[in-house]
C-alpha cells in the first residue's frame, strides 16, 4: 500500500513546464510518502518557495523552460533559501549551470527510482550539514 504525504512529510518542489513531467513525479513521490507540489513556471516555483519556505526540503528543477529558466530559479532560491538543496534535471547535459548546493543532475529521461534517489540524497546531505535548518520557525 502506499504511503500518503502528511504535513510532516518532507515538502519537495518539482518544476517543469511540461506538465505531463511534473504530475507523473508528483503522483510517484507522493505515493512513496514525500509530500510532493509543483510549478510549470520560475515564477510560480518561486512564489511556492516563498510561502512554503518553512517546510521546503528540495527543489527540482528543469534548466530549460520559456521566460525566466532553471538557472535564473536556482540563483534565487540560493539568495533567498540557501539551505535548500536543489537538484537539476535537463535533457541537455551541456547546458548544466555551475552553481553552489546544486546536489545532482539528472538527464532526462530518467526513471521514477533515480528521481527519489537524488532526492533522497539531497535532503539526506543539507541534513547533514546543518541540522539546525530543518526546524520549523
Amino acid at each position: 500500500m502506499a504511503n500518503s504525504p502528511s504535513k510532516s512529510n518532507p515538502v519537495v518542489l518539482l518544476v517543469d513546464d511540461d506538465r505531463s513531467i511534473v504530475d507523473w513525479q508528483v503522483e510517484f513521490l507522493n505515493g512513496c510518502g514525500l509530500h510532493a507540489i509543483s510549478a510549470t513556471s520560475a515564477d510560480d516555483a518561486l512564489a511556492i518557495c516563498r510561502s512554503r519556505k518553512h517546510d521546503l526540503r528540495c527543489i527540482v528543477t528543469d534548466v530549460s523552460m520559456p521566460g525566466k529558466n532553471g538557472d535564473w530559479l536556482v540563483r534565487q532560491c540560493l539568495a533567498e533559501f540557501p539551505k535548500v538543496p536543489i537538484v537539476l534535471s535537463t535533457g541537455y547535459s551541456d547546458i548544466v549551470p555551475a552553481q553552489p548546493n546544486l546536489h545532482s543532475v539528472l538527464i532526462k529521461p530518467f526513471g521514477p527510482s533515480l528521481l527519489l534517489k537524488a532526492i533522497r540524497d539531497a535532503i539526506s546531505t543539507a541534513l547533514n550539514q546543518d541540522p539546525s535548518a530543518w526546524k520549523s520557525a
